[in-house]
Protein backbone atom coordinates (compact mmCIF):
# COMPACT_ATOMS: atom_id res chain seq x y z
CA UNK A 1 0.00 0.00 0.00
CA UNK A 2 1.26 3.69 -1.16
CA UNK A 3 0.64 6.88 0.43
CA UNK A 4 0.47 9.91 -1.57
CA UNK A 5 3.22 12.47 -1.84
CA UNK A 6 0.76 15.52 -1.80
CA UNK A 7 -2.75 15.54 -0.60
CA UNK A 8 -4.91 18.98 -1.42
CA UNK A 9 -7.91 19.66 -0.08
CA UNK A 10 -9.99 23.44 -0.87
CA UNK A 11 -13.24 24.34 0.54
CA UNK A 12 -15.37 28.10 0.03
CA UNK A 13 -15.33 30.08 3.35
CA UNK A 14 -18.65 31.83 4.57
CA UNK A 15 -16.82 34.77 3.37
CA UNK A 16 -16.27 33.87 0.00
CA UNK A 17 -12.91 32.88 -0.15
CA UNK A 18 -11.27 29.63 -1.25
CA UNK A 19 -9.07 28.18 1.17
CA UNK A 20 -7.11 25.59 -0.19
CA UNK A 21 -4.71 22.94 2.21
CA UNK A 22 -1.42 21.34 0.72
CA UNK A 23 0.65 18.99 2.50
CA UNK A 24 3.82 17.11 0.79
CA UNK A 25 4.91 14.33 3.02
CA UNK A 26 8.11 14.20 0.90
CA UNK A 27 10.88 14.46 3.49
CA UNK A 28 13.03 15.95 0.75
CA UNK A 29 11.80 17.01 -1.79
CA UNK A 30 9.50 19.62 -3.14
CA UNK A 31 6.81 19.69 -5.27
CA UNK A 32 5.45 21.75 -7.97
CA UNK A 33 1.73 21.76 -8.19
CA UNK A 34 -0.73 23.47 -10.96
CA UNK A 35 -4.56 23.83 -9.91
CA UNK A 36 -7.04 24.73 -11.84
CA UNK A 37 -9.30 27.32 -9.83
CA UNK A 38 -12.26 27.29 -12.87
CA UNK A 39 -14.95 29.67 -12.02
CA UNK A 40 -13.79 31.23 -8.75
CA UNK A 41 -12.72 34.96 -10.18
CA UNK A 42 -9.85 34.83 -7.23
CA UNK A 43 -7.67 37.12 -7.96
CA UNK A 44 -5.51 37.60 -4.99
CA UNK A 45 -3.95 34.25 -3.13
CA UNK A 46 -2.01 34.28 0.25
CA UNK A 47 -1.09 32.02 2.49
CA UNK A 48 0.62 30.34 5.99
CA UNK A 49 3.66 27.59 5.69
CA UNK A 50 3.95 24.83 8.82
CA UNK A 51 7.32 23.49 8.41
CA UNK A 52 10.53 22.91 10.16
CA UNK A 53 14.38 22.01 9.84
CA UNK A 54 13.86 19.00 11.14
CA UNK A 55 11.19 15.77 10.73
CA UNK A 56 11.20 15.38 14.86
CA UNK A 57 10.76 19.38 15.31
CA UNK A 58 8.49 20.26 17.89
CA UNK A 59 7.50 22.76 20.12
CA UNK A 60 8.11 22.44 24.07
CA UNK A 61 8.41 24.53 27.27
CA UNK A 62 12.12 25.87 26.28
CA UNK A 63 11.70 26.23 22.93
CA UNK A 64 7.75 27.12 22.08
CA UNK A 65 8.01 28.66 19.17
CA UNK A 66 10.31 26.14 17.60
CA UNK A 67 7.34 25.04 14.77
CA UNK A 68 4.55 27.92 13.81
CA UNK A 69 3.29 29.07 11.17
CA UNK A 70 4.69 31.65 9.16
CA UNK A 71 3.82 33.50 6.14
CA UNK A 72 4.15 31.69 2.80
CA UNK A 73 4.58 34.00 -0.17
CA UNK A 74 5.89 31.11 -2.70
CA UNK A 75 1.65 30.67 -4.61
CA UNK A 76 0.53 32.57 -7.98
CA UNK A 77 -2.48 32.47 -10.10
CA UNK A 78 -2.89 33.16 -13.36
CA UNK A 79 -5.36 32.25 -15.74
CA UNK A 80 -7.61 30.49 -13.79
CA UNK A 81 -4.76 28.37 -12.16
CA UNK A 82 -2.65 28.51 -8.65
CA UNK A 83 0.61 27.36 -9.46
CA UNK A 84 3.20 26.72 -6.23
CA UNK A 85 6.88 25.17 -5.41
CA UNK A 86 4.99 22.77 -2.38
CA UNK A 87 8.05 22.79 0.06
CA UNK A 88 9.23 19.31 1.49
CA UNK A 89 8.11 18.41 4.58
CA UNK A 90 5.45 21.30 4.18
CA UNK A 91 1.68 22.53 5.37
CA UNK A 92 0.54 25.06 3.48
CA UNK A 93 -2.89 26.98 3.82
CA UNK A 94 -3.69 29.31 0.54
CA UNK A 95 -6.65 32.11 1.10
CA UNK A 96 -7.70 33.16 -2.53
CA UNK A 97 -9.96 35.96 -3.07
Amino acid sequence: MSVPGISVSAARTATGEIAVALVNLDPHKATPVTLAIAGANARTVKGEILTATALDARNTFESPDAVKPTPFAGAALKDSKLSLSLPAKSVVVLSLK
